[in-house]
């Protein structure tokens, strides 16, 4: 209750679904939203000083070695971070929803993936991508819950045969979810893919999450509903899937053992947006309690089935 979150730029063009009232959020959770245009955010980045982006950006390599990302991009990735971070200080915004495509690309040619990542490290502010603000919403749930803001992601690949998922975003979240290997900064994997150039620019943390139990959440429907998964990382190499990523399995929804069909059928037939904060942990309990003292529904579990029944949409 009481909660600002920052929204910079709007909803990335076509993620649509992901509108939300402001109004009803208000109503139900106390939580206020403020817009700022995108142009006030490259505004701020070119006023940056030189040396205090170039001690973020020593600060950025101590955490996590820098891996072919150029110089500049990094610079950008810092100013980036260090604009988002004033503009969260004078706004008093518990969370951010950002903006970071396409307008980004175009000018100053940059994706903020890694500035994401850094403010939830270093800071513990939750930035969430394509200007989702249930995601932000989301965010502020699971860092309350956790102490941290978790990883923003997609479900993104079911492997039906060995009951996984992989879940992954590219880039923004927090280096503390790195399993052994560590995390790094890399190009955007997806920025320049089938060009003569291939990945050039856009950094953003590449990194596996470390195997154990794990807590998948997302507030919905305006802040009337919740959705909240437990499941596990478990020993599989997500290859091929550079960014924040990992395989999980033995998922229960709402405490109720799901399969991973079930988890498929369940996320279609509820019609929930696109991303989902994962943190470490099982919580459904406290998440459980959560909605029920907040008044939302508990968006249970589907069956998968050969068909779909009217109260499957509930």
């Amino acid at each position: 209750d009481g909660a600002r979150i920052g929204v910079v730029g709007g909803l990335a063009m076509t993620f649509y679904n992901m509108e939300v009232s402001s109004n009803a959020l208000r109503a139900r959770l106390g939580v206020e939203v403020a817009h700022h245009d995108i142009h006030e955010l490259t505004g701020r980045m070119a006023g940056i000083d030189a040396a205090r982006t170039a001690a973020e950006v020593a600060a950025m390599a101590a955490a996590a070695p820098v891996a072919g990302v150029a110089a500049a991009q990094m610079d950008l990735t810092a100013r980036c971070a260090l604009a988002l971070r004033d503009m969260a200080q004078a706004g008093g915004y518990a969370a951010l929803a950002v903006s970071d495509w396409p307008a980004l690309q175009a000018d100053p040619g940059m994706h903020p993936g890694a500035a994401f990542s850094w403010l939830e490290e270093a800071d513990g502010l939750p930035v969430a991508s394509e200007g989702d603000v249930l995601g932000a919403v989301t965010q502020i749930v699971a860092r309350a819950v956790t102490g941290r803001p978790g990883c923003l992601l997609d479900l993104t690949e079911p492997d039906f045969d060995a009951g996984q998922l992989l879940v992954w975003h590219g880039g923004g979240g927090p280096l503390y979810l790195a399993n052994g290997a560590g995390a790094r900064w890399i190009n955007h994997p997806m920025i320049g893919r089938g060009t003569a150039q291939g990945p050039c620019f856009g950094a953003i943390a590449d990194l596996v999450f470390r195997d154990g139990p794990v807590s998948l959440l997302r507030i919905a429907r305006d802040g009337g509903a919740l959705f909240a998964m437990t499941a596990r990382v478990r020993g599989r190499d997500p290859s091929g899937f550079d960014g924040c990523r990992g395989w999980v399995e033995d998922f229960a929804i709402s405490g109720d053992q799901a399969s991973l069909g079930d988890v498929v059928a369940t996320v279609m037939a509820r019609g929930l947006e696109h991303h989902f904060v994962l943190v470490p942990g099982h919580h459904a309990g406290v998440l459980a309690e959560f909605g029920a003292w907040t008044g939302m529904s508990a968006l249970r579990r589907v069956p998968l089935r050969d068909h779909l029944d009217a109260e499957d949409f509930g």
